[in-house]
């Protein structure tokens, strides 16, 4: 692919030491990272295949958005002043029923071209429905087209027709067929749910919450599971009611708590569960927007922070939402946690950055390749345009993004050293015939 050199950028690194550099300049060798400081290059522009010149522009680490569900964004704005537990039943059921092949399929396209054009590089996606082997398909191959990282959660149930070890073999096919495509864009995590409207259900036992936790834990995979994130006085007396336990207690009783689990939400957690998370393990996934979007609550975040839990950030899925902009996501949680404590700033705005970047990858595990700007890792990477008119004068660069910027002033766009955001024009696919098709389809499902 050659050489990329990215000059005149304000860098924030987010490595070990969280360097800055207010002009500086990165060079990019094929996937890779191979220089980056301040100053002047060292290399001979003329040498390069593409010279971007990074002047007023903020370079950052690509943004990793820990909770998705791709397929929501086929019907944004149809849930508005609905709970949590009320839209599941009359909405999110319903239309999961109703969903096709085809529909993954064009929702994958919409989700990529949404996320890479707002700076995220990496995902994990969340499933909550049956995903049979041609579904599978439909849903990687656009975000491989795209060329966005992808972490698929594979849903793992039991039932009257599925027992353990069929649903842990099936997994296992899907894990030796897909795993690393598209150049170690694509891998594979799973979604254990243990929350009480689950386990009533019958889609969940404690065999395979087990048994599932020591498979993730001998192939050092994720496990992504909906902790207490709906409204207080429903959720967790039904969980009680189910198991004797809230969430994290059921989790820690069981002996399966540890690195493996992605605990979405939290928002209720007690002192007790966040104490047992510090101890055990396991890392926090807040989706701001999504619990205030359906009145569910705000997270003890500077709580968490203090008992030294590894916080991240998602979007949760944008019918609960209707925006997966990372920028956007920030800010959000930035003024609920102010409002919450009552006290500014409780979450900086580097506290914002890690959450979205190199906490992120600590979570999934690939710290050592994403998450920073660091010579050897891979080239993911978001350049967002602070030369805009909503910016002002901006002074102090990262807060600035925080506080004024928003998702489409990305203006460059590289994953694993491609460039997917070219001038803020998504470059990897064509979305004409996408949505046209996506509306008439979405349309009749609604309907």
């Amino acid at each position: 692919m050659g050489k990329t050199l990215i000059k005149n950028g304000y860098l924030v690194t987010m490595n070990p030491k969280r360097e800055v550099y207010s002009h500086g300049y990165l060079l990019i060798q094929d996937e890779q990272i191979e220089d980056l400081g301040p100053g002047i290059p060292k290399v001979d522009a003329r040498h390069c295949e593409r010279v971007i010149d990074a002047k007023g522009m903020l370079v950052l680490p690509g943004l990793i958005n820990m909770h998705q569900h791709h397929w929501y964004t086929l019907f944004k704005g149809i849930s508005e002043g609905y709970l949590l537990e009320d839209w599941l039943q009359q909405v999110t059921f319903p239309l999961t029923n109703a969903l096709e092949c085809r529909d993954l399929e064009l929702s994958a396209f919409l989700a990529a071209a949404e996320m890479l054009t707002t700076g995220t590089t990496c995902f994990f996606n969340h499933s909550v429905r049956r995903t049979t082997k041609e579904d599978f398909a439909a849903i990687a191959q656009p975000f491989l087209q795209a060329g966005i990282r992808h972490i698929y959660g594979k849903e793992l149930r039991v039932g009257q027709e599925t027992s353990v070890s069929e649903e842990l073999s099936q997994f296992e096919d899907l894990l030796t067929s897909w795993q690393g495509a598209g150049h170690g864009l694509l891998q594979l995590g799973m979604v254990i749910e243990t929350s009480a409207h689950w386990l009533k259900t019958g889609v969940t036992s404690e065999a395979l919450i087990k048994e599932g936790t020591a498979y993730a834990r001998s192939n050092r995979l994720k496990i992504s599971d909906h902790i207490t994130g709906a409204t207080l006085w429903r959720t967790i007396t039904e969980q009680i009611r189910q198991t004797g336990y809230n969430d994290v207690e059921y989790l820690a009783r069981l002996g399966v708590l540890g690195d493996e689990f992605l605990l979405i939400h939290c928002v209720w957690l007690n002192d007790k569960e966040i104490k047992l998370v510090s101890e055990l393990g396991g890392h926090i996934v807040l989706c701001p927007a999504s619990g205030a979007y359906t009145a569910g609550g705000v997270a003890p975040a500077k709580a968490m922070l203090e008992a030294g839990i590894n916080l991240c950030l998602g979007s949760d899925g944008p019918m609960v939402n209707d925006s997966v902009d990372m920028v956007e996501q920030m800010k959000i949680s930035a003024l609920l946690q102010n409002v919450k404590y009552l006290t500014p700033a409780t979450l900086s705005a580097e506290t914002l950055l890690e959450m979205c970047t190199i906490n992120a990858a600590k979570a999934l595990g690939l710290e050592k390749e994403i998450g920073s700007l660091e010579v050897g890792k891979k080239a993911d990477i978001a350049i967002f345009d602070l030369q805009k008119p909503h910016y002002g004068v901006p002074l102090r660069p990262p807060v600035n993004l925080v506080y004024s910027g928003k998702g489409t002033d990305a203006a460059y766009v590289f994953v694993n050293g491609i460039l997917r955001v070219d001038q803020f024009r998504l470059v990897s696919i064509d979305l004409n015939n996408i949505q046209e098709e996506a509306f008439t389809r979405v349309q009749a499902l609604v309907k």
